[in-house]
């Protein structure tokens, strides 16, 4: 029967779209979950240190970086479930909210089809599930995706107060991660008309916002002044500067060796020295940094190229900040390529339907091959690897 209200149209239309996020998310969560306390033999290490790091308020404020981590572990702790699931079930909402977030940011950008292309090559790449399916905090550097969106949703906010709670979460979430307040600062300087506009339009709001945000972060400023080195780790600088200075040549060379040809010799995260990328998703990337170039003018373009080279640079540092704050950035890249590829395509072939169909068929194809490729990869090779079980061999407490 046809609809001739349009208002039914635009309900229908809204609750099939919530329909159709709701089983990507629980599609999304399934992958994450699936044997997640059988894929590996036991705890390793870095997860044992993990869990000791969580076990008490006082622990937790003695260095209360990746807070937030850490208190989800505790509370595991607190109510006696202390077990794979329970342990590693934090970095699981980390790695899902960071994908919602992750197509949301690519939505607005470009459209509804790139969006779920390249959140599908994320959340099935080797590299994402090794983070989000292990109980340490390293996840939480894709956190840096909290204040992409929100800077990519706060010009278009409908109620100031929604938008100042929103802004404190993804504030105190961002804050707690080592390395991540040069991007909250880069965030802040992009979208500083909205933040202005935002703080007039509802200032007690904004102040009342602003010492619940001071309250939230005194446990840091407390570490900070019992243990002042905390800052260095903080921001991401290593503990001996001048001889970090001399190798970030050398560091910065092995960041593209790691990702698109001999990955480190790392079993805990990584299968044998495979790059972390594949081939098609190197292609993208480099056509996506290719694309933003191109269209340099976009703040968004100079933001992410921007924020590509900070992460950089701190990578190269080595340290705190971790490889795993690139993840992001090469998908975003990724999504970029995808975008100029179709677009290039359909503009030489506008009315083709062979090469159409052909278009179609290829990226299907791609998609199919890259993520046979990694889910193989991750569930099958690397948990069969003896290295592997080597490292994760610390029994369930």
């Amino acid at each position: 029967m046809e609809i001739k209200n349009p208002l039914a149209r635009f309900n229908l239309t809204l609750w099939q779209q919530v329909t159709e996020y709701l089983v990507a998310l629980s599609a999304t969560a399934a992958l994450f979950a699936y044997r997640l306390h059988t894929l590996v033999p036991g705890f390793s290490l870095p997860e044992r240190e993990a869990i000791a790091a969580a076990s008490s308020l006082k622990t937790i404020g003695t260095d209360p970086l990746f807070l937030p981590h850490k208190f989800l572990q505790y509370l595991g702790l607190k109510l006696d479930h202390d077990g794979f699931i329970a342990m590693r079930l934090p970095s699981v909402f980390a790695g899902l909210i960071a994908a919602g977030l992750f197509f949301y940011v690519i939505n607005k950008w470009f459209n509804l089809r790139i969006a779920a292309i390249t959140t599908l090559l994320l959340v099935t790449s080797s590299w994402f599930l090794q983070l989000a399916r292990v109980g340490v905090p390293e996840i939480t550097y894709l956190g840096i995706l909290a204040p992409l969106a929100y800077a990519v949703w706060l010009p278009n906010y409908k109620r100031p107060i929604i938008a100042l709670g929103l802004g404190a979460v993804v504030l105190i979430n961002t804050l707690y991660t080592p390395g991540l307040i040069w991007f909250t600062l880069i965030g802040f300087v992009w979208q500083r008309k909205a933040v202005a506009k935002l703080f007039r339009e509802a200032r007690i709001p904004a102040l009342f916002t602003l010492s619940a945000c001071v309250m939230l972060l005194t446990p840091l400023l407390l570490a900070f002044v019992r243990s002042p080195e905390l800052i260095e780790q903080y921001i991401g600088l290593p503990t001996t500067p001048l001889e970090a200075l001399k190798e970030i040549p050398k560091n910065l060379a092995l960041i593209p060796y790691h990702l698109v040809l001999r990955g480190e010799v790392n079993p805990l995260q990584n299968l044998g020295n495979l790059p972390l990328l594949d081939f098609f998703t190197v292609i993208m990337a480099i056509l996506g940094g290719y694309s933003y170039a191109t269209y340099f003018g976009l703040r968004r373009s100079r933001m992410i190229l921007g924020s590509l080279v900070l992460s950089c640079l701190l990578v190269a540092l080595q340290g705190s900040v971790t490889l795993a704050i690139l993840l992001p950035f090469v998908y975003l890249l990724v999504a970029g390529g995808l975008n100029f590829m179709i677009e290039q395509w359909f503009m030489v072939f506008p009315y083709n339907p062979l090469a159409r169909g052909l278009a179609v068929v290829l990226i299907v194809g791609a998609l199919g091959a890259t993520t046979f490729y990694h889910l193989n990869r991750y569930f099958v090779a690397w948990p069969q690897a003896p290295a592997t079980r080597a490292v994760y061999d610390q029994p369930h407490r």
